[in-house]
């Protein structure tokens, strides 16, 4: 008859809680558990890669095979509005990688049968410098930007391109991932360019895109004599503080400063999210309160019934949001946004209503920093004032 096999754990096994194990079984503790786990969880969220941007959007183009392409989306992509263009290019890179010519890793937009005029590009030029700008200049696009990102001769490189077409701000990144020169850190994310980015304008035109072209009816770029191993681009909208989930009531860039522009009486929806955003350059304010805009009210004031939704600035700087005549009860909100003179700012003024319960209303106010920020802002970061 066989022996009938002995379980890891027997039954006196499990009655020694409290007494010593058998040679070579060494209990547990609770704290040492605990430290398992937490050494468990550190483990898992290091093998993430921290990049110098991270898209808020899914990518329009990925990937890791057949990587130098015309026209990988087959046909003319038309970009968001406000966007936020971003490329990341896996290569390896060697000193004759740029020849005697400019060498674009990409162009994306732009018109095929002008050398693709209009496109957004990003490569590197003959002394090695990586650039990003748009092709021919197009439509008055500044010249493009261009620092040295200092690669080592055959070592492996993560390249980021970012462009924020609303903040004009552009970005480039390089991170080493093999055969690293010996400033360089393996694995480390450096900024090429100025810590910030550079403030460029660049004027993208919808088309395709192709990867390891200068030009979408080309042959491939015969001056990059590197590798490439991937490519992802992403065409991401702009993120504010606060998203609307319904179309706008009124919207303008042209004539902005108006009276009545809905024309009439606007009824408002009952438990409602008001929200408005404004794109201004801000000076010092008089010594009045400066309203953005005033919305809803009748009569002297804009008093009459429950009052006008209102924002702008107070004499001492302050960002404010409040009911006309403080009526039905209202309360105003306020405070400093730390705007610098001569600034361009994206303001915005969201306030969630609960008619039958004041108490749950929610207001809030954010800030991003368009063009000519102060020493404590960043360009083109939402900031939430409130």
């Amino acid at each position: 008859m066989a022996k009938k096999k002995k379980p890891f754990f027997s039954d006196e096994d499990r009655k020694m809680s409290s007494g010593r194990r058998e040679r070579g079984v060494r209990a547990l503790s609770a704290l040492q558990h605990v430290f398992l786990v937490v050494v468990a969880i550190l483990l898992g969220a290091s093998t993430a890669r921290a990049y110098g941007y991270e898209p808020a959007c899914a990518a329009a183009y990925s990937s890791s095979t057949d990587v130098v392409k015309a026209n990988v989306l087959q046909g003319t992509h038309a970009f968001t509005a406000n966007n936020v263009l971003y490329a990341r290019l896996d290569i390896a890179y060697n000193l004759n990688a740029t020849g005697t010519g400019w060498a674009p890793l990409f162009v994306w937009g732009g018109d095929p049968s002008t050398s693709s005029c209009g496109a957004w590009q990003g490569g590197f030029k003959p002394n090695h410098m990586m650039f990003m700008g748009v092709q021919c200049n197009a439509g008055g696009s500044d010249f493009s930007v261009e620092f040295d990102p200092y690669l080592n001769a055959g070592g492996r490189y993560v390249l980021e391109y970012y462009y924020d077409s609303q903040a004009r701000n552009a970005r480039m990144y390089k991170t080493c991932m093999g055969s690293c020169d010996a400033n360089e850190t393996f694995n480390t994310t450096v900024e090429v360019t100025p810590a910030g980015g550079a403030v460029v304008n660049l004027f993208i035109t919808d088309g395709e895109l192709s990867v390891g072209y200068g030009r979408h009816n080309d042959s491939p770029d015969t001056d990059f004599t590197g590798t490439h191993y991937s490519a992802a681009f992403y065409d991401c909208p702009r993120v504010y503080g606060y998203e609307p989930t319904c179309a706008a009531s009124y919207s303008s860039s042209t004539d902005v400063v108006k009276a009545n522009v809905l024309p009439g009486t606007h009824a408002f929806t009952a438990n409602n999210v008001l929200y408005a955003r404004l794109d201004i350059t801000y000076y010092a304010t008089g010594t009045d309160t400066s309203s953005l805009f005033v919305w809803g009210g009748s009569g002297v004031y804009s008093c009459g019934a429950w009052g006008a939704w209102r924002g702008g600035f107070l004499s001492t700087h302050i960002m404010f949001m409040d009911v006309t005549c403080n009526n039905g009860g209202s309360i105003r909100v306020e405070f400093d946004p730390y705007l610098n003179a001569g600034g361009r700012y994206i303001l915005e003024y969201a306030l969630e209503l609960n008619y039958y319960d004041s108490q749950t209303s929610n207001a809030r106010m954010y800030k991003t920093c368009m063009g000519s920020c102060g020493g404590n802002e960043t360009l083109g970061e939402t900031v939430e004032v409130t």
